[in-house]
């Protein structure tokens, strides 16, 4: 008595299994080649900021003497229009903050903004030293924003509503 048996598979059926794995072996090594070769990588997307929430950064780095969280939220080559006089670059930006009669212990109110493309337009009760007292005015502010950062900035002193 025999008790080993042996298991018979077709020929045809063997030869069907062998075929669809040489077929999804294939398709693997197709898609792993390929893919990278078809697939279009996005460039990164511009950086979006919220421009309100930049200018509430800006009044927070001025309020609180923070030339460098000022600066950081400029590009290297921004340029700044102080009525007529023209400031290039993070390096005079800085000596502007620092030096400037404008900006010197400058403290700024926002009383408006207005957001228009990739510039936004704001309005500040402005004051230098620690009270308001006598000595507020008014300024206008002009930005393009670029890529998350301040391109350019205009700044003009614009007179007060009741005329002093």
């Amino acid at each position: 008595m025999n008790t080993h048996r042996v298991l018979r598979i077709p020929m045809v059926e063997l030869v069907i299994v062998a075929l669809i794995l040489l077929a999804v072996t294939g398709l693997a090594l197709l898609v792993s080649v390929v893919w990278p070769l078809i697939h279009v990588r996005s460039s990164p997307a511009p950086i979006q900021v919220d421009p309100l929430e930049m200018v509430n950064a800006f009044h927070s780095a001025i309020n609180n003497d923070n030339v460098d969280t000022m600066l950081a939220l400029f590009t290297e080559d921004a340029t700044i229009n102080d009525s007529g006089s023209i400031i290039k670059g993070k390096e005079h930006i800085r000596t502007w903050v620092l030096n400037s009669e404008r900006m010197a212990g400058l403290h700024l109110k926002l009383i408006h903004t207005q957001v228009t493309d990739e510039k936004v337009f704001w309005y500040d009760i402005a004051h230098n030293g620690p009270e308001i007292g006598h000595s507020a005015y008014l300024l206008r502010w002009i930005a393009v924003v670029q890529q998350g950062k301040i391109q350019s900035l205009t700044v003009s002193l614009l007179p007060m509503p009741d005329g002093k």
